[in-house]
């Protein structure tokens, strides 16, 4: 009796009763015969009680592995008779769905690595099931087309190539860590309708919009009547960065071959901030400095640039455009490009100052988006990748 209550509790099956002498292994399985005790049962059909047992059949019940082994439960099947009625039914599992040869366990284990970041098709493999099955219960899991409103809202995209276009839409809520929804599309007219669902005092809610430079999210802000709108920081530092880049690129080209591909070596030297290279390093950029004054004022641009938005006063609007001032008296065509954006957008990234919420969260869970592609090789269907990543996130 003590080995045959270890082994239910083993399986968490604790109304179970085990056959331990007829437990049987194989190169491929492991089957463990189980019944339960007869109880009263309630009347599918009419309603009443009864006890009369009509019949036994054997039903082969498939449960979660154990040492890479899938188990088997051999499950004997009491089958009752109403004697008001003449109904035959079968006694109630808790364990097993009706009408289902898979435990309770296999579809709770089959949702739990659904939350990893493994393929349907290894997933399925794990659980000794087929990719369909997999499949079909990611199917039955829903989630809210509604989530509520967040104070700090994070909108940003990503490649997927699949619903409505070569982007999607990860929505966030900043300031709890939370992916809120995917949407198919960046498109305005999608994203209007979209946020338009939410009633007036829903939308009030919303304190800030952190985007990137994308015109369609700016222009959610007239259903939002509180929002500042906040251009997340990476994405107007990156312009900078992007510019003198294209600088070195140019100047490198002058080079022989073996200089210039010591040139590219050295690049990261350029971006990072100056007071945080060794002294190798102040002097491996002195040098690349010296092989252009146009190489040099762009980087002088860079690191002007990063004092401002690291300086112990905060920057504000006027500091941006004597930047923007000093960019154009430098007259780097790579430069052109970063000034019109920088310029077009200067409000939006003059709040980023102020505001000390970014969308480092959303561009992280793109992190995450990527490599759960890349293991599922791809979507091809929206609303999978959808419950994926709300899974995982």
């Amino acid at each position: 009796m003590p080995q045959l209550n270890c082994i239910s509790k083993l399986l968490n099956l604790q109304e179970i009763l085990v056959d331990v002498d007829n437990i049987f292994e194989d190169d491929e399985k492991i089957v463990i015969p189980i019944s339960t005790e007869p109880s009263e049962q309630v009347c599918p059909c009419c309603g009443e009680k009864t006890s009369r047992i009509h019949d036994y059949r054997t039903q082969m019940v498939k449960d979660i592995p154990l040492r890479r082994k899938p188990i088997i439960l051999e499950l004997r099947k009491r089958r009752y008779v109403c004697p008001h009625c003449g109904k035959r039914f079968y006694e109630h599992y808790d364990f097993l769905p009706k009408y289902h040869h898979l435990s309770n366990r296999v579809f709770l284990n089959i949702i739990a690595d659904l939350r990893e970041k493994s393929s349907q098709k290894d997933i399925a493999k794990r659980n000794f099931v087929s990719a369909n099955t997999v499949s079909r219960t990611l199917k039955l899991i829903a989630f809210s087309d509604k989530p509520p409103l967040p104070e700090v809202l994070g909108i940003d995209e990503f490649k997927s190539n699949c619903g409505y276009g070569k982007y999607s839409v990860q929505i966030t809520d900043i300031a709890n860590h939370k992916t809120l929804d995917i949407l198919p599309t960046r498109q305005k007219v999608y994203l209007h309708a979209y946020f338009s669902r939410y009633t007036r005092e829903e939308r009030l809610k919303v304190k800030y919009l952190i985007i990137d430079m994308w015109d369609d999210y700016k222009s959610l802000a007239v259903l939002f009547p509180n929002v500042k709108v906040v251009v997340d920081r990476y994405h107007y530092v990156r312009q900078v960065y992007w510019a003198l880049d294209a600088v070195r690129k140019r100047i490198q080209k002058r080079f022989y071959k073996e200089k210039r591909i010591r040139f590219k070596h050295l690049r990261l030297l350029l971006f990072k901030a100056y007071k945080k290279l060794d002294s190798d390093g102040r002097l491996a950029l002195q040098t690349m400095l010296q092989q252009s004054i146009e190489l040099e004022n762009a980087w002088l641009l860079k690191e002007q640039f990063h004092e401002m938005l690291h300086s112990e006063k905060t920057a504000d609007i006027d500091d941006l455009m004597k930047w923007i001032k000093a960019a154009e008296n430098e007259n780097l065509p790579e430069f052109k490009n970063c000034i019109d954006t920088l310029t077009r957008w200067r409000h939006y990234i003059a709040e980023s100052f102020v505001v000390p919420h970014t969308n480092a969260y959303t561009e992280g869970k793109h992190n995450l988006i990527k490599t759960l592609k890349r293991n599922a090789f791809g979507f091809r269907n929206f609303d999978n990748m959808r419950k994926r990543i709300l899974l995982c996130a």
